[in-house]
């Protein structure tokens, strides 16, 4: 029987979306298709489309990356990303253009239902999730459980304490849960 390889399940909102925005980062399609939904909802300025198989040629031709700035975590598989935002000719490297925007996902059944691009800033994208300022995950703890000594009731699972570069949080939110072969 031949060998398959191993791969780590992630877990948790906030760990999702890591991993989703890691794998855009680095333009690989094939680790942001897996982290979505088959009919998954893609909003931003200019309409929305429907379908996790328009990530390949939106990575192709979009040259975006995102630091990731402030993250906030809710009830209901919303997560909400302040960051810095450019964009970049694939051909040349030559930056197009430079934002501060916040992104609104939301995840189910561990991967990504929906994403939204908020341009108008952060304050409408945590209106649209039904979020607070006092939803924001500042620690390795979820701020609903903060102080009480109760697990999160929400699906946040900040976890690790390793590090994902470039994120200004110093924090990497959640682990590999367990592994399982393909």
């Amino acid at each position: 029987m031949p060998q398959r390889a191993a791969v780590a399940v992630v877990t948790g909102q906030l760990a999702v979306v890591e991993a989703w925005l890691d794998a855009v980062d680095r333009a690989d399609t094939g680790a942001a298709t897996a982290l979505c939904a088959p009919d998954l909802e893609i909003v931003g300025p200019r309409g929305s489309v429907r379908g996790r198989e328009v990530l390949g040629p939106w990575l192709a031709r979009a040259g975006f990356r995102a630091r990731p700035l402030r993250w906030f975590c809710g009830a209901g598989g919303e997560v909400v990303v302040e960051q810095d935002a450019t964009w970049a000719d694939p051909a040349t490297g030559a930056e197009r253009g430079r934002a501060v925007v916040a992104a609104r996902f939301l995840v189910t059944d561990g991967v990504i239902a929906r994403v939204q691009r908020h341009d108008d800033g952060l304050p409408t994208a945590l209106a649209a999730a039904g979020l607070r300022e006092s939803d924001e995950v500042t620690a390795r703890r979820c701020p609903a459980a903060a102080g009480t000594g109760q697990p999160c009731a929400r699906t946040c699972w900040v976890t690790s304490s390793a590090t994902r570069s470039g994120a200004s949080s110093g924090m990497k939110w959640g682990r590999p849960s367990s592994t399982s072969s393909r």
